[in-house]
């Protein structure tokens, strides 16, 4: 029977044969971290469409937003980024979001159709080998690349989401202005965020606009 658990079954063992010949001998550099795992996510993608294609049509629950095979044959790997998860006691203590963000070892590549986010796949390092976590997170894709189409080429971005609060956002820099910081809409929805603050949803705020409603979220759940 062709089932999404398969698919994904057979994805993994393919991609972590495809990332040991890729990746670098130690992987201390970021930018020879990022060439691995964007090597190993491509492969991903490409065993992803040719088991996909392998059953008669889009098996129930397909974790991207296409519409048929031919889609997933035509799709590429967009914009890669390494997953920063912001430390919560260094937030409690008054660090800031972008200071409190460390490294995850997770990287997430949106998967495009014609210029089109249609999901991600979420690549983790897993003894030295690249393996896929995931596939889907469609609407996260979306945010995301909205954000990166917004910022312009020179922009550098960095993701870091707050586990312990439900929230992601997008940090743009670049060498004409400061960071800033734009709240995706887990963010938006987590905190209570105003929709004239945060309009259009690429737009970055001030992290004062949102930092006591981040301390009180984090302290909520780090007390249950």
């Amino acid at each position: 029977m062709f089932t999404m658990q398969k698919v994904l079954a057979t994805l993994i063992l393919a991609v972590c044969s495809a990332a040991t010949a890729n990746a670098a001998p130690v992987l201390t550099e970021g930018m020879q971290a990022g060439k691995a795992v964007h090597d190993a996510a491509q492969a991903a993608l490409r065993s992803f469409g040719a088991e996909v294609g392998r059953g008669n049509g889009l098996p129930p629950n397909f974790p991207l937003a296409v519409a048929d095979i031919s889609d997933v044959n035509r799709a590429t790997i967009g914009v890669g980024y390494e997953e920063l998860h912001a430390d919560p006691h260094a937030i409690m203590a008054g660090q800031s979001l972008q200071k409190s963000a460390r490294a995850s070892s997770m990287w997430r590549f949106t998967v495009m159709v014609d210029d089109r986010a249609v999901g991600m796949i979420t690549m983790v390092n897993d003894k030295g080998q690249w393996r896929v976590r995931s596939i889907g997170a469609a609407a996260l894709a979306n945010e995301v690349n909205a954000v990166a189409q917004s910022a312009g080429k020179d922009a550098q971005l960095r993701v870091i989401r707050v586990l312990q609060a439900t929230s992601d956002f997008v940090e743009v820099s670049s060498a004409a202005q400061k960071s800033r910081l734009v709240p995706l809409a887990s963010a938006r929805k987590t905190l209570g965020l105003s929709q004239a603050l945060v309009a259009p949803n690429t737009s970055a705020v001030e992290e004062a606009e949102f930092a006591q409603s981040l301390r009180d979220t984090i302290a909520r759940n780090l007390a249950q």
